[in-house]
């Protein structure tokens, strides 16, 4: 897992993260937690902050690149630069559940004056359901568990090539805190059992840590095992919250976290799809028509040096080439 960070142009990752905030509501020197998902080097953008749309430009990041939103919650320091982003820009989708996203059609009504059915009306709702995969175009799956917080809340868990990622979202992380509850009756046992169900096996580990109750507090993040550690970045914490000696990293703000993923030929193809879906011309193919199409053609991918010829003047040539990135 290597990490980098660029602000003046930027070379979108084929697998990734990159940060666009990491602290909470509260924190007046940091952003509130926020990150783009690369995926086949389109990005979904979990719980953007506000002004995202800014900070990908000055990041050098096109917003055209963005496809998606994924919304945990309903709380300002979540949702306000999902509502900017859908006032902002062309039609988006934005995946989260029936009930959060209810939530934010009342919520930004009552604020807004605008009526439910018209901001619905401003992005496509995609519905997920807790426990279900979901499969996106160009091959990445995502699925959503439940998170412990005061509201309705959910954490991602995201599969693309070979790696996982996991988000938690708001949450109290603690199965001490869970069995407490289900004695109390608070919540129920399959409750209990999927809240204990956090999927610390993920490549890559965004947690939150806070003020309990509501946050998980600093003690049960260092007291997980180092291997755990190593592959586990702290959100929603400003800087001067990660103890010293606790072995734990906060992410880094505005750095993108690039994964070397082993390509099969489907992932391959799905990468493909992925970046010749947003063109134009073959916009009348339809999703399943130009999976089809590459399918049939066995269309894989070439990394080729920067001066090397495809193919010289003159010469016939039975590929059809498609140069997506220049490397150097």
């Amino acid at each position: 897992m290597e990490r980098a960070t660029t602000y003046a142009s930027f070379d979108i990752p084929v697998t990734g993260v990159t940060m666009l905030g990491c602290s909470h509501g509260f924190d007046k020197t940091g952003r509130t937690t926020g990150f783009v998902l690369w995926v086949n080097r389109r990005g979904l953008m979990v719980d953007p902050p506000p002004n995202s749309s800014r900070i990908l430009v000055n990041m050098g990041i096109p917003p055209s690149s963005i496809e998606a939103v994924f919304l945990t919650h309903c709380h300002a320091d979540h949702d306000a630069g999902t509502f900017q982003k859908i006032l902002q820009g062309s039609m988006i989708k934005i995946y989260t559940t029936r009930t959060i996203i209810d939530s934010f059609l009342r919520k930004y009504a009552a604020l807004s004056g605008f009526s439910t059915e018209f901001i619905g009306r401003l992005f496509e709702f995609c519905p997920l359901r807790v426990g279900e995969v979901t499969r996106l175009a160009g091959g990445i799956e995502i699925e959503c568990f439940y998170s412990l917080h005061v509201i309705p809340c959910i954490g991602l868990l995201a599969r693309c090539h070979d790696k996982t990622i996991v988000y938690s979202g708001d949450t109290h992380t603690s199965p001490e805190l869970f069995d407490t509850m289900r004695a109390d009756g608070v919540i129920g046992d399959a409750r209990c059992a999927a809240l204990k169900k956090f999927p610390w096996h993920a490549d890559l580990i965004l947690h939150e840590m806070g003020v309990p109750p509501i946050h998980t507090p600093p003690d049960v993040l260092r007291a997980l095992p180092t291997h755990v550690k190593t592959r586990l970045l702290v959100v929603h914490a400003s800087k001067s919250a990660i103890p010293a000696d606790s072995g734990l990293e906060r992410a880094p703000e505005w750095g993108t976290i690039r994964f070397k993923v082993i390509r099969s030929v489907t992932s391959q193809r799905n990468e493909i799809f992925t970046l010749l879906r947003p063109l134009p011309w073959l916009a009348a193919l339809g999703d399943d028509q130009l999976m089809r199409l590459i399918d049939e053609s066995n269309a894989l991918i070439r990394k080729i040096k920067r001066g090397k010829k495809l193919v010289k003047a003159g010469d016939s040539c039975g590929k059809f080439h498609v140069v997506a990135v220049s490397e150097n």
